[in-house]
């Protein structure tokens, strides 16, 4: 992972009845790195560990969750200490280069969780980087959806002159001499195709003919002369 420590020492630990240090899982040089994982403790948690592996068989020997409140002290220049609640560790460096490394990288981690900002339960940056891209899809699909909206066309309101009706009425149709009146009904608006001309108002109303003049019918008993 970039940005880990990783340092080779022989991992130590503190023996109360003697007073003194001695060598954790046999002793040996091992390969020791801090980083960010899950221990195996049980609680799954990401947070910053100390991990020691010994390079002769690659055997775990070192285990340490990096918290608030870590003692560190340094002995002499390639040898250091820390003390975690009850327990207690130490590394004896192969080179003060190894040791100025080491304590440098955990100092940094410990500034940080005083600070507050960062934490077991934190996430890591290719996490945080797998929420940010969920949200700009989120956000683009949003944004997708919207423009695809602004981009139907809005519905659109055509007036015709087709859509009234038409009504064609022949001069022939009217009787001018009968007597029974011819009831059309006639719309309130002709319209004419073009090539027909538009009736007039005189041939759609015609005048009523004159009555006939009546004859005059003698009196009875009347006589002429």
């Amino acid at each position: 992972m970039e940005g880990d420590v990783r340092v080779r020492a022989v991992v130590m630990t503190r023996d109360d009845s003697s007073g003194g240090w001695v060598p954790l899982g046999g002793g040996g040089l091992s390969h020791v790195v801090i980083c960010k994982g899950r221990s195996h403790d049980g609680r799954g948690r990401r947070e910053y560990i100390i991990r020691g592996e010994r390079l002769r068989d690659r055997a775990p020997v070192l285990e340490c969750a990096v918290q608030r409140g870590l003692v560190y002290n340094k002995v002499n220049p390639i040898f250091h200490h820390w003390r975690v609640e009850d327990r207690k560790f130490g590394l004896t460096f192969q080179s003060p280069a190894d040791a100025i490394s080491f304590e440098n990288g955990l100092q940094t981690i410990i500034d940080k969780l005083d600070r507050g900002s960062d934490s077991p339960s934190s996430s890591t940056p290719e996490e945080a980087d797998t929420e940010d891209d969920g949200q700009a899809s989120h956000t683009g699909s949003e944004s997708s959806s919207n423009s695809r909206k602004e981009m139907l066309p809005k519905p659109i309101t055509i007036v015709t002159s087709e859509s009234s009706s038409t009504c064609f009425v022949r001069p022939e149709e009217f009787s001018f001499g009968s007597s029974h009146g011819v009831t059309t009904q006639t719309p309130a608006q002709i319209h004419s195709r073009p090539g027909l001309h538009q009736l007039s108002q005189a041939v759609l109303n015609p005048p009523a003919p004159p009555p006939p003049p009546t004859a005059l019918q003698p009196a009875e008993g009347a006589t002429f002369s």
